[in-house]
């Protein structure tokens, strides 16, 4: 169950970059580059709750202001982390009713940006995808408050 969350997870990360922002996936090969990332999470509560993470690097963080807002000047760093909270927002959205079906209903909090990265001490994400991108790569995980096991089980 969990490969199949987590093909689902970036189905929907790459349909959101390709939605949103016009960013489209490239291979993925090989390791991860090693290059800092900006992070926003949701936090949303319903039949489970949890929160998603999504973290893209600099030069992601730009395509993604500018091809949203359609202007081809930089944008500035707070367009930036507007951008990239909007789109962890519609990410969350459009996942949520996957996972859970379309009469789930789940209230999701404003996207937060986290001044630390997640560490490996945090709680085992349920699922992981990582997208490349032209512009730099983007890491998108989701948590949940409830063993994956439980989530899969209710009738």
């Amino acid at each position: 169950m969990t490969a199949t969350i987590d093909q689902e997870l970036y189905r929907t990360a790459v349909q959101t970059f390709e939605d949103l922002a016009f960013l489209l996936p490239i291979p993925d090969e090989g390791p991860a580059p090693a290059c800092p990332l900006t992070w926003v999470s949701v936090t949303f509560r319903g039949p489970f709750s949890g929160r998603i993470l999504v973290g893209c690097s600099e030069g992601v963080l730009q395509a993604l202001a500018a091809n949203m807002l359609g202007d081809s000047d930089a944008p500035s760093p707070t367009q930036q982390l507007d951008a990239l909270r909007e789109i962890a927002n519609v990410l969350c959205g459009n996942l949520l009713p996957k996972i859970a079906g379309t009469q789930a209903i789940f209230r999701m909090e404003a996207p937060a940006l986290c001044e630390e990265p997640p560490t490996c001490t945090e709680a085992q994400p349920a699922a992981c995808a990582r997208v490349c991108l032209m512009e730099g790569c983007a890491q998108v995980s989701l948590f949940l408050d409830a063993p994956l096991a439980e989530l899969v089980n209710r009738p």
